[in-house]
């Protein structure tokens, strides 16, 4: 899959990674519109001068073991303590500054487990990007968002989207167009896989290398669920998303041979596919199908499959709708819908096109 990318200047200033992609427009959005730190705190020692019962707080002094077991009054260990309770905080702060502040790309929408493979043509800003996780990370990583179509053909950024790891060590190469004396072009070849969910939260800048930076919310690993609010609906509502979620992999009589709904795209994609083998590859990037118990990660899992990268044009664009989704539920009915429009276009019983 060849991408090509150009700066988007705008307020935001987002690489933006343009594809000519033959995906059909989405027929509907959804718009409801520790780092653990060990501190050794310093102990403190409680000295009697004397031993009558008649000894009040004044003949109790508080010391702090200091450097080479000398003891120092209270009121200098005050301080001490002072400034290393700044210090425990000022690193605290940079450490999370670290864990959720992290730089934007925007390409096609990425569901977790997918990967994408793309070529960087003339971008410097991409490239130094990548080159710079490359040698800060020893898993280099970013934030990939997306963008969604809408009905009328217009279009808007994604606030959700995935963080990608860059699996492998990118190549770089370098070609010339039009033969001897023609233009030479910067080419990079890397992988992508999507991991953890996030949602752009604040502070969007531009980092110090040009590229966009934002603080995110991350949920979970790969597509996990999302901490509940503990309320009963939430409840409910997370009790029917696991009950929905088992049409995924049940037997279904309105099937042919009463296949399930994944068991039956998978046989009629199959006959589809664009490339020999695409299927077979697909399936060994996702891996098997998340429990029922995990209503999310299974919407996201069948999102992956019938949007997959490259493209198979079988099937409507809902990775927008699953990352836009407030709740598993919702997830799991725009993932059903979407399997069940794409397996009555391959059948033939209703083509979408």
């Amino acid at each position: 899959l060849c991408l090509f990318l150009v700066y988007l200047p705008l307020s935001m200033g987002f690489v933006v990674v343009s594809s000519p992609s033959s995906w059909p427009p989405i027929s509907h959005v959804m718009f409801p519109t520790t780092t653990t730190i060990n501190a050794s705190m310093k102990a403190y020692r409680i000295h009697r001068t004397g031993g009558t019962d008649n000894n009040n707080n004044n003949n109790i002094k508080c010391y702090s073991s200091v450097g080479g077991g000398d003891l120092q009054n209270d009121d200098t260990s005050n301080n001490d303590d002072d400034a290393f309770m700044a210090s425990l905080r000022s690193r605290v702060e940079e450490v999370t500054e670290k864990a959720t502040k992290l730089p934007l790309v925007v390409l096609d929408s990425m569901l977790p487990r997918q990967v994408l493979k793309i070529k960087v043509v003339d971008n410097e800003l991409l490239m130094g990007l990548i080159r710079c996780r490359m040698v800060e990370m020893e898993t280099p990583t970013f934030g990939v968002l997306g963008i969604a179509r809408l009905e009328g053909g217009g279009q808007i950024h994604l606030q959700s989207g995935v963080e990608v790891e860059i699996v492998g060590k990118p190549m770089f190469e370098e070609k010339v167009k039009g033969g001897d004396g023609g233009k030479v072009s910067s080419v990079m070849s890397l992988e992508l896989r999507g991991g953890r969910r996030f949602v752009v939260e604040s502070d969007i800048s531009n980092a110090s290398g040009g590229w966009t930076e934002a603080r995110v919310k991350f949920f979970g690993e790969e597509g996990g669920e999302e901490p509940g609010k503990g309320e009963d609906w939430d409840r409910l509502s997370l009790a029917r998303a696991m009950l929905k979620a088992r049409e995924f992999t049940s037997p279904n009589m309105n099937m042919k041979g009463s296949l399930s709904l994944v068991d039956r795209w998978i046989q009629l994609a199959r006959e589809n596919e664009r490339q020999p083998g695409q299927i077979d590859l697909l399936l060994e990037q996702l891996g098997k199908i998340p429990s029922a118990e995990e209503p999310s990660d299974c919407a996201f899992w069948i999102g992956a499959l019938i949007n997959p990268l490259p493209a198979l044009g079988v099937a409507m664009e809902i990775r927008p709708s699953l990352l836009l989704a407030k709740t598993s539920e919702e997830r799991v009915e725009v993932a059903i819908d979407g399997l069940f429009r794409s397996i009555r276009h391959m059948d033939g019983t209703a083509p979408m096109w």
